[in-house]
């Protein structure tokens, strides 16, 4: 029950713009310029 919950929340994360922002600052960065 735990890896449900850790996979969903993983999977959320990457389609938020705000994690998404951590991981790809370099794409995030551009797009803001």
């Amino acid at each position: 029950q735990t890896s449900r919950p850790r996979g969903v929340e993983m999977e959320t994360m990457e389609a938020l713009p705000m994690s998404s922002s951590r991981e790809d600052d370099t794409e995030t960065s551009q797009d803001n310029l």
